[in-house]
């Protein structure tokens, strides 16, 4: 989707200012907004093959039918509400970087290729031959030599770097890329003579050099899962989602091969699982979960508990029911959430770019007017974790840094460093949840495994608990 489109949008929807939000307004907008987006469902691969033929070049041959059901096809497959509609978080997410190579083929998953169409050899050499506006030659190097470690971790494979691109099996390079539209970044060809193509003129970073921009560890690591044969898929936790990674991430996530990409790589080339087994998946299944994903507060004594695709009420800390899919919780609502907190009367789910706003009658949630909005871009980061204030504004943080967000204004009026204005915070935090709504000076702090009693006067953790033993399965 182009920058424009995104300028024009924003104009173009009802109480969203500076960000995109609400129902967007502008019939002539709209029009465009579709167009662009049936370039990127044709390009991508989510039209089926009853159409596909017959709209290669000519997506006025489209029906209606045929655009909603591709439509429906892609939020579906990244954990959107199913709309049939290009909709704020459908035009939130294809604006995001994004590899090259399709998703779907004709609107079903790509086959696995063939054991004759992969690498027979156990030693792979790789070359760069060209580098990016915005990185040194040391630092595409080194971005390169962990990548290609990750895999060899993974798969066995041996990759030594050669200083002949005719000699290297492998190829990376950083080309000037065309004004194609739809964000793509890089793109990684099948194996033998395998090609890495990266845009040079984009804002790539190793680690933690630039703020803002792409990581480029967590995008080679991607394309070389292309050139051993891995398809796109839509786990997010995997490495093989087809949308980039952004530099300022958390330190330590998606720091190697996730465990779905091992057991896909092994399972290609019959290595066998050599998979590592999380604390989640082991014993005897519970109807309470043991780790969370995010916890918010609706009031003093009842509380929301998020994991996976499901979320739990809890009041006085206890569990009251199984778990409910978080759609049929929160209407038009996502598959999961980031971060969660309440401010003002709403309960905010944070969805990578997009957040999701809803009231709560004391039955039922409903989506609030001017909602989803996209997250304002001055905000580097996916939100991974938030908690509230007591003047309305929200803390949202990824690994060392936070954002104190002004919910009403839809934008950041803060951005600093964690550990300066808040040490001693779990690590890897996913929640706050204030020990009693109107006070924000004790919070209940979560990470998946712990809860830390956290004093904000003192910035001291008081007590640490486990989440099995503080939240009580009834």
């Amino acid at each position: 989707m182009t920058a424009v489109l995104g300028l024009l949008l924003v104009t173009a929807v009802r109480a969203g200012i500076p960000g995109i939000s609400g129902e967007i307004a502008s019939s002539n907008i709209q029009q465009q907004l579709e167009d662009e987006a049936q370039r990127y469902l044709w390009k991508f691969g989510y039209f089926a093959p009853s159409k596909s033929k017959q709209i290669s070049t000519k997506t006025s041959e489209l029906t209606k039918q045929d655009f909603q059901d591709a439509l429906q096809r892609f939020q579906a497959s990244f954990l959107m509400y199913p709309s049939g509609v290009v909709d704020v978080p459908t035009v939130v997410k294809m604006n995001e970087y994004r590899c090259a190579n399709a998703d779907l083929s004709k609107g079903e998953m790509i086959p696995a290729l063939k054991k004759s169409d992969l690498w027979s050899k156990k030693i792979l050499t790789w070359n760069v031959t060209s580098m990016p506006v915005t990185l040194t030659a040391a630092q595409v190097r080194g971005a390169s030599v962990e990548a290609f470690e990750k895999w060899r971790i993974a798969t066995g494979i041996v990759f030594n770097e050669v200083h002949d691109e005719n000699k290297a099996d492998v190829v990376i390079s950083f080309e000037d890329a065309p004004n194609n539209l739809l964000n793509i970044a890089a793109s990684g060809s099948k194996p033998i003579k395998s090609r890495i193509y990266l845009d040079k003129n984009q804002l790539w970073a190793y680690r933690d050099h630039l703020l803002r921009g792409i990581s480029l560890f967590h995008t080679l690591l991607h394309e070389i899962g292309h050139t051993l044969g891995l398809s796109h898929n839509f786990y997010r936790g995997s490495i093989m989602h087809p949308i980039f990674k952004p530099a300022l991430l958390p330190f330590g996530t998606l720091d190697g091969v996730p465990n779905t990409d091992r057991l896909a790589i092994r399972r290609l080339y019959g290595l066998g699982q050599d998979v590592q087994t999380t604390a989640e998946t082991q014993g005897r299944p519970s109807k309470c979960p043991k780790l969370v994903d995010s916890v918010v507060a609706v009031n003093d004594q009842e509380w929301l508990l998020f994991r996976d695709n499901k979320v739990w009420t809890l009041r006085n800390r206890k569990f009251v029911d199984e778990g409910k899919s978080i759609q049929s919780v929160f209407p038009r609502g996502p598959q999961f959430v980031n971060a969660t907190v309440s401010s003002n009367g709403k309960i905010l789910l944070f969805v990578e770019r997009t957040i999701y706003g809803y009231t709560f009658d004391g039955v039922t949630f409903t989506e609030s007017d001017g909602y989803p909005k996209e997250l304002h871009d001055r905000v580097l980061f996916y939100p991974q974790a938030a908690f509230p204030l007591n003047n309305g504004s929200v803390i949202l943080l990824s690994g060392n840094v936070f954002a104190t967000y002004d919910v009403e204004q839809n934008a950041p009026s803060f951005l600093n460093d964690k550990q300066r204005f808040f040490p001693n915070l779990p690590e890897d935090l996913k929640s706050g949840v204030q020990k009693r709504i109107d006070i924000d000076d004790a919070y209940w702090m979560f990470d998946e495994a712990t809860v830390s009693d956290y004093d904000m006067v003192s910035k001291q953790v008081l007590q640490l608990q486990n989440v099995e033993t503080f939240l009580n399965c009834t």
